[in-house]
């Protein structure tokens, strides 16, 4: 006989019960590499369905009542407590508990099904319905059912060319059974034949192939079969695409854009041209067109997210808004927007639900919501979702166009880090969004006001201090309120100003920030002053930037010149990564807009003519940001000294880095003579001395190259290698230094504090001539990694991203007991080919009591 052992296939039947006078359809799914078979039958019009998840121990049976689907039965249980002595003979086994063995059950080998008992015979070639076909024949007996039958195969011979490359050339197309069943008086004969259709082999088949069908619910034992509907985050965003079909078969198409922020309870929707932002603090809703700006109460009548509780006006739960206010039960995989997703139902008096989850276990991907009483539904097709209210830097909430100028001030206000604001600036995972949401927050309960009046601007940081910019939006008395429950109160701009600055000389903003990257504790932040516009100070505009900007803070720009170059981008942000990405001439200045999207890039040697503004942000290209200080150490050799006049420390930085007749490390500038002193060596270069009393003069200071952004930290990680490089140095930058000039080439240090403070840490590199031996492990002793960029040429595939969250993992499966290797070595079956798919057609037909011959 051919060989039968295939990894999965689909196959119909046509099965003519010749004896009953009756045929029914059939349709077999089969996947051993994933443990999975399925049956699915009509006859009569009724349909019904058996699925069996051998690796998830789960039978599930369901059968419609009416040809419509309008009702249906539907229980699970495990599979191993399904009593059936058929199981042996339809290539399953049920195993006994014991020591080694849980009871679950497993497909059987091929072989063993189809050779247990039976000893087949090459009949001959012939013909069905003009298809050259190979005969073969055996006699077999079913002593549980004293059942004795002659069974006949026809296979499609080597010359037939199937419609797959899958699909071998020799298929069955023919099982007939002809025999008698039961002993003496009660002994009948019977006759069928099962036509196979579209017999089709794959690799595997796709989950959904093993789902229930939408919106049914079962009974029984769910335990192995149920999956958790996820929890919808506090905070949220997401744009929607609403599609309803009426009953009439007219077609309805909104799209809308949500925000929500559970936590202070603001919700926003855009449509169309128009944007409604609803404050549940203070209970105002701003309504944003090209018109401008309208305030008024939030009324439930007309704003769907808002409901009267007692009274008061309350913003409705994130379920309920999302239409997912109901208990959700797991049907299976299901393809949705061509996406594999989770799929769940709920039923309700009133409709029932279907909601699409990504594989992922967490992310919505849509919803399909059936009205009972008019037929009607309608399909939520969710994009971009974000467990967050805001999708960019920009804040959603921003109600600027609904305040006069005259209302608003801008502030900045100064913190002090515990630790060096450069890892804030450069950790893979940057907090100063956090920070920015935690001080609004703090600023906003210290004021008395609602948070979306504090428009935070941007949180930057230099050494060992935080700037935080922010605007002040004064309150709208005339406005509307509805009453909503701890009411805010309206205030005018000098009061809110007033308390604000009371607080921080009060020191009433410090406060603690989560940022585990960096401490296995907390960051603290305590204020030390504020300082008023107009203020210049030094910005990173995101952390994933190399080149740094100096912000000119309430400038704008006069005129660009000719060749300046205009572009649209959704942030500050954006527009700086854009002019920190050209190359081929640099861009030194940019200008960014917010209410016109605009980014304006400047390639000029000299900055533009700038005048007073505050619709505009204008940075300037930072050098500074390539050195670090030595905290006010100055080197006192003259053997490689260059004197240059600088007017500022930025100057100097520029000279230091455009400088052409030496490769630039290092610089003092000493203020009070503006004068530039550039060295070939650094600061970490052997036989360099300093003068340590420099740090009290004041006048001058240190500074030499940083070579962090030739690396990419990974923090809480180590490596080993059999032949490492290991140093004692005082800090992880002169551990960078060491591995950018090894002259062999070095691709990854390491480096870790010792654990007294007199005592030097201890500095690990890797030369290139190891990267194949290398190894990566997390540790619990703040040890961090800098790996450079050429560590993934040196080894192709290197997830280098990923080394910090590594997490061991054993081998065993620890729900079957076997370990990998062995459990993809186990034998798997194939279920329906020959006497297979007849005797598992026959057991449904018997279970499901719609032939009562057998």
């Amino acid at each position: 006989m051919p060989n039968l052992d295939f990894p999965a296939f689909t196959t119909e039947y046509r099965a003519i019960i010749q004896d009953k006078k009756y045929t029914m359809w059939a349709r077999e799914s089969y996947d051993s590499v994933n443990n999975k078979a399925r049956i699915d039958t009509k006859s009569m019009g009724i349909e019904a369905s058996l699925l069996m998840d051998f690796a998830n121990n789960t039978y599930i049976m369901y059968q419609y009542l009416d040809k419509e689907k309008t009702a249906a039965n539907c229980s699970i249980q495990e599979l191993d407590t399904v009593q059936s002595d058929n199981f042996d003979i339809f290539g399953y086994k049920i195993l006994k508990p014991s020591a080694r063995s849980k009871g679950i059950p497993h497909v059987m080998t091929s072989s063993h099904v189809l050779q247990s008992n039976n000893s087949q015979e090459y009949i001959g070639e012939t013909d069905i319905d003009g298809l050259p076909v190979d005969h073969f024949q055996s006699c077999v007996t079913w002593d549980d059912v004293s059942a004795v039958f002659t069974l006949d195969y026809y296979f499609t011979t080597s010359g037939f060319k199937p419609r797959d490359s899958q699909t071998p050339s020799q298929i069955p197309v023919r099982a007939e059974v002809t025999g008698e069943i039961g002993s003496g008086d009660q002994t009948k004969t019977f006759h069928h034949i099962y036509e196979y259709l579209d017999f089709r082999v794959f690799p595997e088949l796709p989950p959904e192939t093993f789902s229930l069908p939408g919106f049914m619910s079962c009974d029984g034992d769910t335990s192995n079969w149920q999956k958790p509907f996820p929890t919808l985050p506090e905070s949220m965003s997401y744009t929607v695409e609403t599609v309803t079909h009426s009953s009439t078969g007219d077609v309805q198409i909104k799209l809308a854009t949500v925000h929500l922020d559970g936590f202070w309870k603001f919700i926003r929707v855009d449509q169309g041209r128009s944007s409604s932002i609803s404050d549940f603090s203070t209970g105002v809703e701003y309504v944003l067109d090209d018109s401008g700006c309208l305030s008024r109460e939030i009324d439930p009548d007309k704003v769907a997210w808002a409901q009267n509780v007692g009274g008061e006006i309350a913003l409705k739960d994130r379920p309920e808004i999302s239409n997912l206010k109901k208990t959700f039960f797991f049907t299976g995989f299901t393809k949705f927007r061509r996406l594999s997703t989770y799929s769940f139902a709920a039923v309700s008096p009133d409709a029932v639900v279907e909601a699409y989850i990504s594989t992922d276990g967490v992310t919505p991907i849509g919803l399909n919501v059936s009205r009972v009483a008019d037929g009607s539904y309608t399909i939520y097709n969710i994009f971009n979702f974000d467990s967050t209210s805001n999708r960019s830097t920009e804040s959603p909430f921003d109600i600027q166009r609904c305040r006069d100028s005259s209302s608003m001030s801008d502030l900045t206000m100064t913190f002090y880090s515990h630790t060096s604001v450069y890892y804030i600036l450069h950790a893979e995972t940057s907090p100063l969004k956090l920070i920015g949401n935690s001080l609004r927050s703090k600023a906003a309960e210290l004021a008395g006001v609602s948070p979306m009046q504090i428009i935070s601007k941007d949180v930057s940081g230099r050494d060992k201090k935080i700037y935080w910019m922010f605007r002040v939006l004064g309150g709208d008395p005339a406005s509307a309120q509805a009453k909503v429950k701890d009411q805010l109160a309206m205030k005018d701009d000098f009061l809110i100003e007033s308390e604000l600055s009371t607080a921080m000389y009060e020191g009433k903003f410090t406060l603690s920030i989560p940022y585990e990257e960096i401490y296995s504790g907390q960051l603290k932040l305590s204020a030390l002053d504020m300082i008023y516009a107009y203020s210049s100070y030094y910005l990173s505009v995101a952390s994933d930037i190399k080149y740094n900007f100096e912000n000119v803070y309430g400038k704008c720009v006069k005129k660009f010149g000719d060749e300046a170059q205009l572009l649209t981008k959704h942030n500050v942000e954006e527009c700086a990564q854009a002019c920190a990405d050209s190359r081929d001439v640099a861009c030194n200045l940019f200008e960014y807009i917010v209410s016109l999207k605009t980014c304006h890039l400047s390639w000029a040697d000299e900055s533009p003519e700038l005048i007073d503004g505050n619709d505009c942000a204008v940075y300037r290209k930072s050098y500074l940001a390539h050195f670090l200080s030595q905290y006010g150490y100055t080197m006192v050799q003259d053997k490689d000294v260059t004197y240059r006049k600088a007017e500022d420390i930025e100057a100097c930085a520029k000279l230091c880095m455009e400088e052409t007749s030496f490769f630039c490390e290092s610089f003092d500038y000493c203020s009070d003579e503006k004068r530039c002193q550039m060295y070939k060596t650094h600061v970490y270069g052997d036989g360099v001395e300093y003068d340590e009393k420099s740090q009290y003069l004041g006048d001058c200071r240190q500074y030499s190259r940083s070579y962090y952004d030739d690396y990419e930290i990974i923090y809480d990680s180590d490596m080993e290698a059999p032949k490492l490089l290991e140093f004692r140095t005082e800090f992880s930058s002169k551990c960078s230094y060491l591995c950018s000039k090894y002259e062999d080439g070095c691709l990854v240090y390491s480096f870790r504090y010792a654990n007294k403070v007199e005592e030097k840490g201890y500095c690990k590199l890797l030369p290139s001539s190891q990267a194949d031996h290398v190894t990566f492990k997390p540790t619990d002793d703040f040890t961090r990694l800098g790996v450079s960029p050429l560590f993934k040429g040196a080894r192709p595939g290197a997830k280098v991203a990923s080394l910090s969250s590594v997490k061991m993992s054993s081998s065993r499966d620890a729900s079957t007991g076997y370990g990998t290797g062995a459990m993809f070595g186990l034998a798997v079956a194939m279920l329906a080919t020959g006497i297979a798919g007849a005797g598992l057609v026959v057991f449904l037909l018997r279970h499901f009591n719609v032939w009562e011959g057998f």
